[in-house]
């Protein structure tokens, strides 16, 4: 009789006769045919066992038949992983971890994935000790919930338990780390012992430059530092080539579209801003043969450009400017040296760095950086662009007299084929969604000229130096920052790739 049993189990349950509890529970469970409903009475019977009677194994067999009845009982799971736990069963905990996985994984809910993946990792790493299986997990659960900070920092620190398994994904976390706080040294250190333990020399070498100017270097790593550490500008074997550029050298913040734009009309607003040589007082004639000039500073122009993959640039002498290397907006547009850059005792490590940094402007695409130096200019062109191929797009009030000089001048010089390949580039930017972020793209412009600076002065410290000694003025990015953007690029994957390539690294 149901109801008799129903009374019975109040009763047992008030006079605390826990065996007999059980017995009527299980009685009252063969009388529904609900799974759900047997399920919970197969709980009760578990929590009485586990609880009240001391009862692991009995509890832990009604738990499982409990969840063979209804998966989707949660505390019942739960409950059992607890007691598997205290039995110091993690093979059982991971058997029921897996039935979690498996049912939240068929009702498609992402939330009980993580948390499964999230136990399972913290199973295999803390009570297995099973390092590859806990970092599937982790990495299991990155995936569903990819910008989560703190389980990238565990999988960085298990990736650098095995560098010669996970090398690649231990650099790779850890480089995340640093873009988020580059002040983070654990990082350097780690990443430092990593390359040595993998035997790649140079990249260690790179490292200890890095940990040498921030004083975290040990001694060891200072030892190793300057023992390897070149006087002279990067003897590089070969040239970059326009891959290597885009792959290695630019900054990852340089958006290619915009990129790809500017290059397309960079010849239209040469022509529409530039002056002839004649207008600005030079002759095409007296343009410095590079590779026969006496002066150092026109022999580091001309291998730093060769280098670096750019035609050089016409250039011309002028003693009666007093400053270094300038801009001569010309239409075919050139380099002015002047006094101090022609009569000034300038270290040649320095001289790549100004140099390279320099004519990192002069790359098609680029070069309207300082053509159009202020931001309002080159939105007016931008935009100009976007409006030729899309009349309908909306313009800022204020921009609409400056771009309407500018569409005229591009409506004039652009057809054919180039304003086909703009309106392929105009309907990408415009099916992006994002906000055109110039300013963005002007910094990465100036960050990837700090880096071919660098990377041709073949020393961090002269390139740091000269950073801070150019003035806030020089670049649309703080100096704080440029020294920052410029020591993760010095430890980066991209710079040890461009050593090799040129063949400067320590071990070509």
């Amino acid at each position: 009789d149901r109801n008799i049993l129903t009374k019975l189990m109040q009763l047992y349950s008030e006079e605390k006769d826990w065996g007999k509890l059980v017995e009527v529970v299980l009685k009252l469970s063969d009388f529904v045919e609900d799974k759900k409903q047997k399920a919970k009475y197969l709980h009760t019977a578990a929590m009485v066992s586990a609880r009240q009677l001391g009862e692991i194994e009995m509890a832990l067999d009604y738990y499982e038949r409990a969840l063979d009845l209804d998966p989707t009982l949660d505390r019942a799971l739960e409950e059992a992983v607890d007691l598997r736990t205290q039995k110091g069963d993690y093979r059982g905990v991971e058997a029921l971890l897996k039935i979690k996985l498996e049912h939240a994984n068929e009702a498609n809910d992402h939330q009980k994935m993580l948390e499964a993946f999230e136990e399972l990792a913290v199973l295999y790493h803390k009570n297995l000790g099973w390092t590859g299986a806990a970092i599937d997990a982790y990495e299991a659960a990155q995936t569903l919930d990819p910008e989560n900070k703190r389980r990238n920092d565990l999988l960085a620190s298990l990736y650098a338990s095995d560098p010669v398994q996970y090398l690649d994904k231990a650099v790779t976390a850890h480089r995340a780390i640093l873009r988020r706080n580059p002040d983070r040294t654990d990082s350097y250190k780690l990443l430092r012992r990593l390359y040595t333990e993998t035997k790649r020399a140079d990249a260690a070498w790179c490292m200890c430059q890095a940990l040498f100017l921030l004083n975290l270097a040990e001694p060891d790593e200072e030892r190793f530092f300057r023992r390897m550490r070149s006087d002279s500008p990067a003897a590089a074997r070969s040239q970059l080539s326009h891959d290597d550029f885009h792959q290695l050298l630019l900054h990852e913040d340089a958006d290619p579209t915009l990129s790809a734009m500017f290059l397309l009309i960079e010849p239209a607003i040469i022509a529409a801003r530039a002056q002839s040589l004649q207008d600005m007082g030079y002759d095409g004639e007296y343009a410095i043969d590079l590779a026969q000039s006496p002066h150092p500073i026109a022999q580091t122009i001309y291998w730093a450009a060769s280098v670096l993959g750019i035609p050089a640039p016409p250039t011309f002498e002028n003693i009666n400017d007093p400053g270094g290397l300038s801009f001569l907006h010309a239409h075919d547009p050139a380099v002015v040296v002047g006094r101090s850059a022609i009569e000034a005792q300038i270290a040649p490590q320095a001289a790549a760095f100004i140099v390279s940094r320099h004519l990192a402007y002069y790359r098609q695409g680029f070069y309207v950086r300082h053509l159009v130096p202020t931001g309002t200019g080159l939105k007016a062109w931008l935009f100009a662009a976007v409006k030729m191929i899309s009349p309908q797009f909306p313009i800022q009030p204020e921009l609409e007299n400056p771009m309407r000089d500018s569409l005229a001048a591009l409506d004039r010089a652009i057809g054919g084929p180039t304003r086909e390949r703009l309106a392929s580039l105009v309907s990408k930017l415009l099916s992006g969604g994002g906000a055109l972020d110039l300013k963005r793209w002007v910094a990465a412009v100036d960050l990837t000229a700090d880096r071919a600076g660098f990377l041709m002065a073949h020393d961090l410290q002269v390139a740091e130096e000269l950073i801070k000694a150019s003035g806030e003025d020089a670049s649309a990015v703080p100096i704080k920052d440029r020294l920052k953007e410029l020591t993760l690029f010095a430890t980066s994957e991209q710079y040890f790739a461009l050593r090799a390539k040129l063949g400067i690294a320590i071990d070509s």
